[in-house]
């Protein structure tokens, strides 16, 4: 399972299907939307009209706010594009996870696709499925390269080859079929860029000098600077110190993104699993590894 899901999300190898994975770990629960009301001045109770609620239908957790355009689905209906993946052959079903008690869940596949940076780095690459049931995010694909060497998730974004789509629900299996025809020329694609980035990379040597200026820039997000400091000086003992970077890797351009990676990974605290994937996925930590690379690639 994807280690940034670790606390998250559910084993599901050897499942073969994404219903009976969500059977399995009680998550094939579906959603029900109920009318909201507000108090006029006397007391009394009206409904809203244009504003609902979803709820689980398992134990009634309030999930988010809709219009009175959507369309609730049981999770096994919205993560349906999974098993059409899985029918392509691509790969295997990985994980399947909530998050938020249920407003956002999804699925893993392990590709069978793997690439090598400078012929000695092996990556696995591992595409997401995400949907939500509080209106606030559209179903996302993503895919998620991880460093077999200490399971950095380097998940790049790139401006040549796409890392993420937004896919909507299709209610028959051919109709998924059919976008998973385009997703898999999507993936080769990313996995060249990939393999190439890295490539160039490897080549490309650096100075831990150069590096920390690099680590304060790509932070200059953050407003906090003796945590931007603090961050920089820990990412920097990771370049220096770890023996997950290899030493045919070290003082170089590699080496200094996967600094950055292992640090956001595996070595800053966070307050609860869940906020360790959000950082590490589309927060805090993916923002500074998708600007160091950037700033790398520029140099």
């Amino acid at each position: 399972m994807l280690h940034t899901l670790t606390g998250v999300g559910h084993d599901a190898k050897n499942i073969a299907s994404v219903g009976e994975a969500l059977d399995k770990f009680d998550m094939n629960w579906g959603v029900e939307v109920r009318p909201t009301y507000f108090q006029r001045n006397d007391g009394t109770l009206a409904p809203m009209g244009t504003s609902f609620a979803t709820l689980r239908s398992d134990n009634e957790q309030f999930l988010g706010r809709v219009g009175g355009d959507y369309v609730p689905m049981r999770n096994v209906d919205a993560l349906s594009h999974v098993d059409a993946l899985l029918a392509s052959g691509i790969g295997t079903l990985d994980s399947v996870f909530e998050l938020k008690h249920g407003k956002h869940v999804g699925a893993t596949i392990k590709l069978n696709e793997q690439i090598s940076i400078a012929n000695e780095d092996p990556i696995e690459l591992y595409i997401s499925v995400t949907t939500s049931h509080d209106g606030t995010r559209a179903d996302k694909t993503m895919i998620t390269p991880i460093r077999l060497w200490c399971t950095n998730q380097l998940a790049l974004a790139s401006r040549e080859a796409k890392q993420s789509w937004s896919v909507r629900h299709l209610s028959t299996m051919s109709d998924n079929l059919k976008l998973v025809e385009q997703e898999l020329k999507d993936i080769t694609n990313y996995a060249e860029w990939l393999q190439a980035t890295g490539d160039r990379l490897v080549n490309d040597s650096i100075k831990e000098i150069e590096l920390s200026q690099l680590v304060i820039d790509a932070m200059d997000f953050l407003r906090d600077e003796d945590r931007k400091k603090k961050m920089t000086g820990e990412i920097i003992d990771v370049f220096k110190f770890s023996n997950l970077i290899g030493d045919d890797f070290k003082n170089t351009a590699w080496g200094g993104l996967n600094a950055v990676t292992e640090y956001f990974d595996h070595h800053r605290t966070y307050r609860s699993p869940q906020s360790r994937y959000n950082s590490i996925t589309n927060g805090v930590g993916a923002r500074v590894r998708n600007n160091m690379a950037e700033l790398l690639l520029a140099r």
